[in-house]
């Protein structure tokens, strides 16, 4: 519980923050929270410890950047005519996008499902929110086709469900990242229904003991027709919210950016394959070996509530874009 706070405690420090300092302030509250978490869910202790060594570089890299940047004369402004560069290299590094994502490769192989949850979701609100803030429009445009087309080529050749999901992760980075060539904060409305859609994939892994190789479930057709809808709401299949949250970014770059939404709408054309195949295997065994009426799987009550669950928070998704 205190872990949590601190956690939440330095985001907000980050997110309320008009300095670069205390901004880094918080994000060192913000890592020693969820390092804390780590050490709490994780029988292993090199998990955290790689985590540690991570955001200690790039936060050592920040500061100096900081320091050096904010003391900068005209000569040194002729050598570094653009220091968001950097700065936004710097955070890339510590979000994970492509190229610099290997480290987050290396910690999910030992934490549990709740820590990986956190570090995909959460522990990118505040490196997002300085990215918002600082970053270049070359910039935004070179890493969103990046790791858009990338998240997505890249998961499509993973075996292991929460490499797929961490491509997966990467390739929503691409699209949050969009909306901010045009100055636009829609991308926190789209974080906040990742982070919904997200929670809902993985209730419903954890919730269906779902194999994390074979991608084989257990042969209850509503247990299997619950996952396909919230890994389908994820994908932006259509007219799930994951869709709709899709729609209002294209429709944002529509205007003047036809080349990057074109390489984005590709890019989740590409990710929809590698989240059939999640659930795929799984919906062709109970087809080959069905014996039983469907209304028979409604008989239990919890998943009952879960596919309600599951039905619901789709839909909420695009409640929150209708008001936006």
């Amino acid at each position: 519980m205190i872990s949590s706070m601190i956690m939440v405690m330095g985001s907000l420090i980050t997110l309320s923050s008009k300095s670069w300092m205390v901004a880094w302030v918080g994000l060192e509250i913000n890592t020693l929270g969820f390092i804390l978490i780590l050490i709490k869910y994780s029988n292993y202790y090199d998990s955290p410890l790689k985590y540690f060594i991570v955001q200690t570089f790039t936060s050592n890299l920040l500061l100096m950047s900081i320091l050096y940047f904010s003391n900068l004369n005209n000569m040194m402004l002729n050598l570094f005519p653009n220091p968001n560069t950097l700065m936004t290299a710097i955070i890339s590094m510590k979000l994970g996008m492509i190229p610099f994502h290997y480290w987050m490769l290396e910690i999910l192989k030992k934490i549990n499902w709740i820590t990986y949850f956190i570090m995909i979701t959460w522990q990118k609100l505040a490196p997002m929110m300085l990215l918002f803030s600082t970053t270049t429009l070359i910039t935004v445009y070179f890493l969103s086709l990046l790791n858009s087309m990338g998240g997505a080529i890249l998961g499509t050749i993973q075996k292991n469900i929460m490499k797929v999901i961490l491509y997966s992760s990467i390739s929503h980075m691409g699209w949050m990242m969009s909306p901010m060539l045009m100055k636009s904060e829609f991308w926190l409305i789209y974080l906040a229904i990742y982070s919904l859609l997200t929670f809902v994939v993985i209730k419903n892994f954890v919730y269906t003991k779902f194999s994390n190789e074979t991608f084989i479930l257990a042969n209850k057709f509503l247990l299997i027709i619950i996952l396909m809808m919230s890994i389908l709401s994820l994908s932006g299949f259509p007219p799930f919210s994951g869709f709709i949250s899709k729609w209002v970014v294209i429709s944002i770059l529509a205007p003047s950016e036809m080349f990057l939404m074109l390489i984005l709408v590709s890019s989740s054309t590409i990710s929809i394959y590698f989240y059939i195949k999640l659930f795929s295997p799984s919906l062709f065994i109970y087809i080959k070996t069905y014996k039983s009426p469907l209304l028979t799987s409604f008989h239990n009550l919890t998943s009952t509530k879960i596919y309600y669950f599951t039905f619901m928070s789709s839909m909420l998704g695009t409640m929150i874009i209708m008001l936006y």
